[in-house]
């Protein structure tokens, strides 16, 4: 090119007469370099930055003509570092007018990475007469990036050797790190596109965001992490990767440390045990027990710690034979225990076996039976507890109330149930199944629970399941209120000296049996009581039962009727029932018991009887025997009748009747205490004195009268 240039250039000055003229020519000059376009001047610099050593870096140059004539642009000459190459679209030299351009290209290409400086200096010549150059001046960049590292936390930073990092031996899981050094040691910035590793156990930390550009003297740091997850070498690698280019640092460490494996032992039989592995032990009577040992063996290349072997679970399981921890293991040994299971209840029994961060799920069933109890009341269902309390609703004397109870078997096997039975008298048991009874696992039998009150207030009593006792209790409550009651039988008034049939009647059945009195009582119209009221068994009390669900009342074991005596004197008779329930013996009389009056009234006198006392010749004398209700005789009437005798056709009787005023004696009778038990029953004497022949009189009829009229008539024969 320089050779060209000097050629030409004598070529121009054999043409320029009389001698050259040099002078500055007016051009505008603008430079693109990627994206980015500049104005230049005459005698500027262009920097130049690659990526690297073979990476070239191009800048466009356009050299507009603003002069008002022509200008030739003559060959280039470029002096300095030769990593510089300029290019044009045109065959120099070149003609330009007014406002035309030459555009060339310069690239630079480094070969090295210090500064490369040189200078472009394009001559030119306008007319008429005058020739100059337009220089530019070019400064060529490139990075050199070197690697190195430092182990943390007090490692020197050293270059990274041929065989790459070595981390030192680090425990399983615990973390080595290492500052890795991205420095630019070259003469312009650079550009870090990308980061990344490989190995699993090796791990980038504090990555810029990336790309990222490197100025000259600076670096970028990151951190490797490394962490052994397994023992033995671990390799990796780290790629850093820049424009064109990439460079791979070998990785490489070791994880040291114990490991641990798990065998299971049962009598001669050893096999493997996986971390979280489900094992069941044999199933196990109640009361007995069975067990499983475990092995823990340091498989690691270091010296592990056992720390912790514990259960949490059924309390069924448990490690008796337990070593001293915590408990160190070289490689290669080991240590064993065993788990025991003594279950105390039937059923699946669970537990979680520990060591360290190893965790077993263990379980097994234990085999019995367990009843449970659980009692119904109504819709209620409560559980029973040996020596518990089975409390049945309140309920009415005379009303039963109960509770269904249930005898489950929440074992797996069966069992039998001997012997169900209830005490205290008002507590009963029934619906009872077939005993003994058979429940097997999960099965269950009922059986009834009824109370009865006989009283009111708190009542106690015991069910009994073989040896299971239960405290039953209830609370007896009023019985139902007593029915109307009725008195059958009796009207409202009665004959004297009758009997009168009573019963007693309920409107409606009552629930459980009675008892009760039937009360007389005698109200007399003359101020004199007559013992002769009363029943016809004796007494004016009489006791009676009515049955449970009946309506008519016993008297004795089977009559439904009582009979009583009218007595006498006149008066009112009251028949009054009292009611009790036969348990417990509750009133259940209203506060006005029921009653019933039957009226003896004040009549004339009636004779029951009328015998001859004593008979002579001059005389006789009667005994008339009657009773007046209102204790009242104020006349008696006699009237003889003559006999009749054919061997004596003499007889004559001169007086056929008699009236005679008796309310005196009578009074005095009736006014005496010894006519009290008596009522108004009376035997009147009468005597009577005989003119004449005696014979005459066949018989004597008497009436007796008071203020209520006469009797009926008696009479006596004396012959």
């Amino acid at each position: 090119m320089r050779s060209i240039w000097k050629l030409l250039l004598g070529v121009f000055s054999l043409a320029l007469l009389p001698g050259p003229v040099f002078g500055q020519a007016q051009f505008g000059l603008r430079s693109q370099q990627g994206s980015t376009i500049q104005t230049i001047t005459d005698g500027a610099t262009l920097t130049f930055s690659s990526e690297g050593i073979g990476q070239a870096v191009p800048a466009t140059v356009t050299m507009t003509y603003r002069g008002t004539s022509t200008v030739t642009i003559g060959a280039f000459d470029l002096g300095g570092a030769s990593d510089f190459v300029v290019t044009t679209n045109l065959e120099l030299p070149v003609v330009l007018t007014p406002n035309d351009a030459l555009v060339f290209t310069i690239r630079f290409t480094p070969t090295t990475t210090i500064r490369n400086p040189a200078r472009l200096s394009v001559p030119f010549i306008e007319l008429p007469r005058t020739s100059g150059a337009v220089n530019i001046n070019l400064v060529g960049l490139a990075p050199e990036f070197g690697l190195s590292f430092q182990l943390l936390p007090r490692g020197n930073q050293t270059s990274i050797p041929a065989g790459g990092i070595t981390f030192a031996d680090t425990a399983l899981n615990q973390t080595t790190s290492a500052n890795f050094v991205i420095s630019n040691r070259g003469s312009g910035p650079g550009t870090v596109n990308n980061l990344t590793s490989t190995g699993a156990e090796f791990l980038l930390g504090g990555v810029p965001l990336l790309p990222a550009v490197v100025q000259a003297g600076q670096d970028v740091r990151v951190t490797i992490q490394f962490t052994p997850t397994q023992l033995g070498a671990a390799t990796g690698s780290v790629r850093v990767d820049y424009v064109g280019r990439s460079s791979t640092v070998s990785l490489a460490g070791a994880g040291i440390g114990p490991t641990w494996a798990y065998d299971l032992v049962q009598g001669s039989t050893t096999r493997p045990l996986a971390a979280n592995e489900s094992l069941s032990l044999p199933q196990t009577v109640i009361g007995e027990k069975s067990s499983i040992g475990v092995r823990v063996r340091n498989t690691g290349n270091a010296d592990g710690v056992v720390t912790a072997i514990r259960l949490s679970g059924d309390a069924a399981f448990t490690l008796p034979d337990l070593p001293f921890l915590p408990q160190t293991l070289t490689p290669g040994s080991s240590l064993s225990f065993s788990v025991t299971f003594t279950p105390v209840s039937p059923g699946s029994l669970n537990t979680r076996l520990r060591v360290d961060d190893a965790f077993f799920n263990l379980s097994s069933v234990g085999l019995g039976s367990t009843l449970a109890y659980s009692a119904t009341v109504g819709a209620a269902a409560t559980t029973l507890a040996n020596n518990g309390s089975l409390i049945l609703p309140p309920t009415a004397v005379g009303a039963t109330s109960s509770a269904r109870v249930s005898i489950s078997n929440t074992g797996n096997t069966p069992t039998f149930v001997n012997s169900i039975s209830a005490t205290g008298t008002v507590f009963t048991v029934g619906d009872l199944p077939a005993l003994p009874a058979r429940i097997g696992g999960g099965e269950s039998v009922t059986f009834s629970v009824s109370f009865a009150p006989a009283a009111l207030g708190s009542a106690t009593g015991a069910v009994k399941v073989d040896a299971v006792t239960f405290n039953a209790s209830g609370v007896g409550l009023d019985p139902p209120a007593l029915p109307r009651v009725t008195f059958p039988g009796p009207t409202a008034a009665a004959e004297p000296a009758t009997q009168i049939p009573v019963g007693i009647t309920l409107a409606t059945p009552y629930p459980v049996n009675l008892t009760g009195r039937l009360l007389l009582s005698f109200a007399s119209d003359v101020f004199n009581d007559d013992p002769a009221v009363q029943f016809a068994a004796g007494g004016r009390a009489l006791p009676f039962v009515i049955p449970a669900n009946s309506t008519r009342a016993l008297f004795g074991l089977t009559a439904t009727e009582a009979r009583l005596q009218s007595g006498t004197v006149a008066g009112t008779i009251t028949l009054a029932a009292t009611f009790a329930t036969e348990a417990g013996n509750i009133n259940l009389t209203p506060t006005v018991a029921p009653a019933t009056t039957i009226l003896v009234r004040p009549a004339a006198p009636r004779i029951r009887n009328v015998q001859l006392a004593t008979r002579t010749a001059t005389g006789f004398s009667v005994l008339v025997t009657g009773f007046a209700t209102s204790r009242s005789v104020t006349g008696m009437a006699f009237t003889f009748t003559q006999a009749t005798d054919p061997n004596n056709k003499d007889l004559k009787l001169e007086t056929t009747s008699l009236n005679i005023n008796v309310d005196g004696p009578f009074n005095s009778w009736y006014s005496s205490t010894a006519s009290a038990p008596f009522g108004s029953q009376f035997t009147a004497t009468v005597n009577f004195n005989i003119r004449g022949d005696i014979d005459a009189i066949q018989s004597v009829a008497v009436v007796a009268s008071n203020a209520q009229g006469n009797s009926n008539s008696g009479s006596v024969n004396l012959r």
